[in-house]
């Protein structure tokens, strides 16, 4: 997979969406160690998203307690493509897995929509409400998530970004690189990976309730062919959706 340079990324005309702008970083050598440890979270509990107490960030990692997160769904003006990112080597949890919807654990007092703008402009450099990204985020659905890294309620949100990977400012500290990829190499990314499971729920749920997400409209209107549709069972209440 080609990786371009910024300075070739501004003399390209060609489609940037296939190409990669990769933050200059060496990888770590170290086991992933929790990120800003002592920052407060808010917990919560299995049945509910409402916050019913604060920890840190490390107690939250150290003894797997449910708390909340923010997916972002990061959409292009036509809304064909999604935004998706490699994490860095040394995240806390998922190091170097691919993420179609990235965000944040919420701390307690923070509102969801609140936290994807912050992290929408901590980690890509995306301002909401600024000329490339003009319009609010679109809160889609909550679900919760668990396994025996991660318990955590989370909210994908939507939203549209009308710049370039170029106009794009990484957070080096969390993110490797990112691309665009239709709903062909979205389908390819959850069967084959690797990708942050707890993404892959979201997406696997938004796909499947959205049939023709990312499917151009001419292409709608003409039936040219069937979709790539993924494989999702609803979760019970209080419970996981299958991967």
């Amino acid at each position: 997979e080609r990786v371009q340079s910024e300075a070739e990324a501004e003399a390209t005309d060609g489609p940037e969406q296939e190409y990669m702008y990769e933050s200059e970083l060496t990888e770590s050598t170290d086991s992933p160690a929790v990120q800003k440890p002592s920052e407060l979270v808010g917990v919560c509990t299995r049945d509910s998203s409402e916050v019913v107490q604060t920890a840190t960030r490390a107690e939250v990692r150290s003894q797997n307690l449910p708390h909340r997160c923010t997916y972002c769904l990061i959409v292009d003006g036509s809304e064909k493509k999604v935004l998706v990112q490699k994490r860095v080597a040394w995240k806390e949890t998922y190091p170097s897995h691919y993420d179609p919807c990235p965000g944040g654990v919420m701390g307690p007092e923070e509102t969801y929509e609140g936290n994807a703008v912050r992290e929408l402009a901590e980690e890509m450099g995306i301002v909401v409400g600024s000329a490339l990204s003009p319009r609010s985020v679109e809160p889609l659905f909550e679900f919760w998530f668990e396994d025996d890294r991660v318990r955590n309620w989370g909210l994908l949100l939507k939203v549209v970004f009308e710049g370039g990977i170029k106009d794009l400012t990484l957070q080096e500290s969390e993110v490797e690189s990112v691309r665009w990829m239709d709903r062909r190499e979205l389908g390819m990314l959850l069967e084959e990976g690797p990708i942050s499971p707890d993404a892959a729920v979201a997406i696997r749920r938004w796909l499947h309730e959205d049939p023709e997400a990312l499917i151009p409209k001419k292409t709608r209107s003409q039936g040219f062919g069937k979709p790539w549709q993924p494989t999702f069972t609803a979760p019970e209440p209080g419970g996981q959706s299958t991967k």
